[in-house]
C-alpha cells in the first residue's frame, strides 16, 4: 500500500460513515420518498337527480297536510253558508202580488199561510221554497260529510277530489231546484195563476201549457246548465290540482 493509498483510506471511511454528506444520496433519497397528493386531490362532483316526466307520489308531507287543512275550511266555509241559505229559505216570509198588485202574505215554509185562499194563491211559491231549503240543507250535509272524510293520511290522497266535489255541490244543488221546483205564472194583477208543474214534469193541461209557454223550458235547459258545471268542476279541480303538483315535482 502506498502513502497516496493509505492518504485516500481514511477520506473513503469517513464518506461511508457520513453517506448524507453525499449529494447524490440525498437525491436518491428524496426521489424513493412517496409525494403526499392528499391535499391535491380534486373533489370528486356528486351525482345530481335529473328531473323526471313521472307524476309526483304525493306523499304525506307538509305542504300536502296544509293543502288539506285548506280544503278541510273551505267545505267548513261551503257547509255553512248552506245551512245559512236553508235556514232563511225555511223561516222567511215571502209575499206574492194578488189582486190589483198588492202584496198578499204567504208566510214561509215553516209557517206557511195555509188558510183556504193562502193555499189556492201561495202553494206553488211554498213548495217551490221548500224544496230549495231541503237542496240547500243537502247540500250543507254533504259538504260536511267532505270535511269529515279528510282526515290524515286519507286527506293527503283525496284533497284534490274533495276540493272539486266542494266546487261543484252548489251548482248540483241550483240544477236540482230549477229540475224539480214547481213554477206558475200569474198576470200583471195577480188576479190568474196558472201552474205549469216543473220543469222535469211540466203541467200536461193544453190551456195552461200555452198559458206557461217556454217557462218550463227555460228551466230545464238551465238545470242541464248548471248539472254540467257542477261535474266538470267536479272533474276538472283534481285534473288542475295534480298537473300543478306534477309540474312543481318535476321542476324541482
Amino acid at each position: 500500500m502506498t502513502p497516496t493509498d493509505a492518504a485516500a483510506a481514511p477520506g473513503e471511511d469517513a464518506v461511508e460513515e457520513h453517506p448524507a454528506d453525499d449529494p447524490r444520496a440525498e437525491e436518491s433519497a428524496t426521489d424513493e420518498q412517496p409525494e403526499d397528493r392528499s391535499d391535491e386531490a380534486e373533489p370528486t362532483a356528486e351525482p345530481t337527480a335529473e328531473p323526471s316526466d313521472e307524476p309526483v307520489d304525493e306523499a304525506p308531507s307538509e305542504d300536502a297536510d296544509r293543502a288539506a287543512d285548506v280544503v278541510r275550511r273551505i267545505g267548513v266555509v261551503v257547509a255553512a253558508a248552506s245551512a245559512l241559505v236553508a235556514a232563511y229559505l225555511w223561516f222567511a216570509p215571502t209575499t206574492v202580488p194578488a189582486n190589483r198588485g198588492l202584496p198578499f202574505g204567504c208566510g214561509s215554509p215553516a209557517h206557511p199561510n195555509d188558510q183556504q185562499l193562502g193555499a189556492v194563491v201561495c202553494g206553488t211559491t211554498i213548495g217551490a221554497q221548500r224544496t230549495a231549503a231541503a237542496v240547500a240543507l243537502a247540500v250543507a250535509v254533504l259538504a260536511a260529510l267532505v270535511v269529515l272524510a279528510l282526515r290524515p293520511p286519507a286527506s293527503h290522497r283525496f284533497a284534490p277530489v274533495a276540493l272539486g266535489v266542494l266546487a261543484g255541490l252548489p251548482l248540483l244543488g241550483a240544477s236540482l231546484v230549477q229540475l224539480i221546483a214547481d213554477v206558475e205564472v200569474r198576470s200583471s194583477d195577480g188576479a190568474n195563476v196558472f201552474s205549469c208543474g216543473s220543469a222535469v214534469r211540466p203541467v200536461g193541461d193544453v190551456f195552461a201549457r200555452g198559458i206557461c209557454a217556454d217557462v218550463p223550458g227555460s228551466r230545464l235547459a238551465a238545470g242541464i246548465a248548471l248539472a254540467v258545471g257542477g261535474v266538470l268542476a267536479i272533474v276538472a279541480v283534481p285534473f288542475v290540482w295534480r298537473r300543478s303538483r306534477s309540474g312543481e315535482g318535476g321542476a324541482t
